[in-house]
């Protein structure tokens, strides 16, 4: 009895001096909280506006640029405007220079996704994409900026039809039409901030002639307004004379604040959305907060009364979390020993057993490293000696009949490879280096023939980032060249790409055109690869290592796929993942 007045009087006290001012205190702060938290709120709204018009103001600068440059070019213009018969070899020679010159704009501008020059003289060459007759579209139609427009007109270039922001321009002479100029950057590159999804409380929408500019990719990363909040936003957009302003909404039940910027050059008002649902979280929290604390003062006196005999088992439960710790993989649990007695000892044993397994576990990992070093180190050995005197041996003649332009070059991409090849210290690099190996490595073996083998890759964007063990791709296509091609003696191609299958695992893969192997021997091959004896054949040892370091980067679950039919070539298909596990 005395111990339930007590637990009473404690749950009073705990109310009234301490709950209650605790309430009081958090309400009042939490209105000073959400004023602070509006400002802030508003104030990076602002800045990330202000930052993507500055970015849309660079590229709008980066078409005019590109625009004077061709609209100041006269030797193109009256090429374009001339009736004059002109000899075909002169033709081609402006055309390719005209291309070529554009094409370089495109290469130190990469964010630049096209440059077209439409002309009216059908007499004159194309030279595409970049050079086209007028007739191919209707230019005349469309606006100086176009938005997720689509170059449909360019056939089978798929590469070329991106949805992207456009600008054309009539070129004159003398006041004279002669045809259009075109420049295109994708919606992607021009309005990133579209189709980058930060979080789930902003979005950023483009309204032109007060019609949100909207595609299938945008909505993916920013939500949709419904049409009466799109009609408020506009009505209030359209009552303000000033370039930028702010507005506040209730969605929902929930404060959203717009912040919009008008950029005069494209017609169109750049708009940031900020939920205000974060903020309101945070002043929820605290009055849970408040409910939460005067729930815990009525426990408050259980845990008292249970204070006594958790002391006694405290060391108990200490060694048994570091138990728990240990099953879980932890092994960098150690417990503080405390007293001298039975449980006193059990967590001495028990820091000296876990001592004992993170020791043993570095000596199978260094033993590991090792292994690893002297695998790799024994495939750098099999580079091919008499392949580098071979090359050698081109560059001298070379040396003696060609100018010294063709020697540079060769002597450089065998530099590159050998400081590939030598460089160890990382045993990992990213598909896009070991595809400049790779490419290293045709160039020099085209020189030894009087054949051409050509690489060709398709390798998605995102892919090229992704880490791999070094010098995978190279001993696969030096099979493809002794077996699929040198015994032919002809042009050829060697095909680098990239797929995911039906299970979302993803692949690099190799593959020849050659004759291809047998059934019987392509199992063969793949069960040498799955057991664990020394295979003696070249090539074999080559995929061997390749497959030991795939299990050795990855895992047990990471092994070759080797696909061929009689005939038809043979491909090879590495499993790759964007990361490494921990060593």
């Amino acid at each position: 009895m005395r111990s339930m007045i007590f637990s009473k009087r404690l749950v009073f006290v705990y109310t009234f001096i301490v709950i209650v001012p605790l309430y009081v205190l958090l309400i009042s702060f939490s209105g000073y909280l959400k004023n602070n938290y509006y400002e802030e709120l508003i104030r990076n709204s602002e800045k990330s506006v202000l930052e993507q018009v500055k970015e849309i103001e660079s590229h709008i600068d980066t078409f005019a640029q590109i625009e004077s440059v061709v609209s100041t070019n006269t030797e193109l213009k009256f090429f374009f405007a001339s009736t004059e018969t002109v000899e075909e070899s002169e033709k081609i020679s402006i055309i390719v220079n005209s291309a070529r010159e554009i094409e370089r704009f495109l290469f130190v501008l990469p964010k630049i996704y096209g440059i077209r020059i439409f002309k009216e003289n059908e007499h004159i060459l194309e030279r595409w994409p970049i050079i086209l007759n007028e007739s191919r579209t209707d230019l005349a139609r469309l606006k100086k900026w176009e938005f997720n427009y689509s170059a449909d007109f360019l056939g089978n270039l798929d590469l070329s039809k991106d949805l992207s922001v456009c600008k054309t321009t009539e070129i004159t002479l003398n006041k004279g039409h002669i045809g259009y100029l075109q420049v295109s950057m994708r919606m992607q590159d021009f309005f990133a901030s579209l189709y980058q999804k930060k979080n789930a409380y902003e979005s950023w929408y483009i309204l032109e002639n007060e019609t949100f500019i909207d595609n299938s990719d945008i909505s993916k990363t920013n939500g949709r307004l419904v049409d009466r909040y799109k009609k408020e936003l506009l009505n209030s957009i359209n009552e303000s004379l000033n370039i930028k302003g702010k507005h506040i909404f209730r969605i929902d039940g929930t404060d959203t604040i717009f912040n919009w910027h008008r950029i005069n050059r494209l017609g169109i008002i750049l708009v940031h959305s900020t939920s205000t649902f974060p903020i309101k979280r945070t002043l929820q929290f605290l009055t849970f907060s408040v409910i939460f604390f005067l729930g815990l003062s009525l426990l408050i006196i259980f845990f008292i009364v249970r204070f006594t005999t958790g002391r006694l088992f405290r060391r108990v439960y200490f060694l048994i979390d570091g138990m728990r710790k240990v099953k879980e993989g932890d092994f960098n649990a150690r417990l503080i020993v405390d007293g001298t007695d039975e449980i006193a000892e059990s967590q001495h044993v028990f820091n000296l057993m876990v001592e004992k397994i993170r020791t043993q576990i570095d000596e199978i990992q260094r033993e590991q490293a090792l292994v690893a070093e002297t695998e790799i180190k024994a495939m750098q050995s099999q580079i091919n000696t008499h392949f580098l005197y071979n090359v050698l041996e081109t560059i001298k003649m070379q040396a003696e009949l060609n100018d010294q332009e063709d020697i540079t070059k060769s002597i450089t991409t065998l530099g590159k490879m050998m400081r590939y090849c030598l460089y160890w210290r990382n045993h990992r690099v990213t598909i896009k280096e070991e595809l400049e190996y790779a490419r290293s490595y045709v160039y020099l073996l085209n020189l030894r023939n009087d054949y051409s083998i050509q690489l060709d890759t398709d390798i998605e964007e995102a892919f090229l980032e992704f880490e791999i063990p070094k010098m995978v791709l190279q001993p696969i296509i030096e099979n493809a060249f002794f077996y699929a091609i040198e015994p032919l003696g002809c042009d050829a191609v060697i095909k680098i790409f990239t797929f995911v299958d039906e299970n979302n695992v993803s692949y690099l893969c190799v593959r020849d055109f050659g004759p291809g192997i047998a059934r019987q021997d392509l199992e063969n091959l793949i069960a040498a690869l799955q057991n664990d004896e020394e295979m003696q054949t070249k090539g074999h040892i080559g995929l061997k290592n390749i497959q030991q370091r795939l299990v050795m980067f990855y895992g047990n679950a990471f092994s070759l796929k080797i696909i061929s039919t009689e005939g038809e070539g043979l491909e090879v298909q590495i499993p790759i993942k964007r990361t490494f596990e921990d060593d």
